[in-house]
């Protein structure tokens, strides 16, 4: 971020921030709630935790779909708009060339080391190489419009790379030159 940039292009981080702490806040107020009145009236103790232990398997739930190495992924019938951390792009999945899935190590490594991810490489006839992320929330409904749009998508080699514990590149579409 650059030091001249206005204040107000940080506000949206900054929210984002706040409201994390406040669902913390919110979570340890609840838990506190819980513990108190479980003191309070024993016999409803394990209904009471086992009710917040829902509500937070909820929350947790809800947590983890969301993508963690891009903004957001939405497929409407044959278009695919992919926001990565940077920059957002358009995918029509009648103008890709080629579709390849790369597994390699990551750019940065976990608390345990380093892992591979996967990706998804898409060469359009524009010339554009876009990578989309590959990640558990968006699988299904990527491979779903690439089955459905693609026609000669090979589900065999995509399911094979998806399996994959090593590194590689499976190609999964390529058109041909009428198409």
């Amino acid at each position: 971020m650059k030091p001249t940039e206005p204040v107000w292009t940080r506000l949206p981080q900054r929210r984002a921030v706040w409201l994390e702490v406040a669902r913390m806040v919110v979570l340890g107020t609840l838990a506190g709630a819980v513990l108190v009145a479980g003191e309070r009236w024993p016999a409803w103790r394990w209904a009471l935790w086992g009710g917040f232990g829902l509500l937070f398997l909820g929350w947790l739930f809800r947590d983890l779909r969301k993508p963690v190495n891009y903004r957001s992924l939405e497929v409407r019938g044959p278009v695919i708009d992919y926001a990565d951390l940077f920059d957002t792009h358009r995918i029509d999945l009648h103008e890709v060339l080629q579709l390849t899935l790369v597994r390699e190590e990551a750019l940065f490594p976990d608390l345990t080391g380093p892992y591979i991810e996967s990706k998804w490489v898409v060469q359009m006839r524009d010339g554009r190489r876009i990578e989309v992320m590959d990640e558990w929330p968006h699988r299904r409904v990527l491979l779903k419009a690439f089955r459905r749009h693609l026609e000669g998508f090979d589900e065999a080699a995509a399911g094979a790379g998806l399996r994959a514990r090593a590194e590689g590149r499976w190609l999964c579409f390529e058109r041909r030159s009428g198409g």
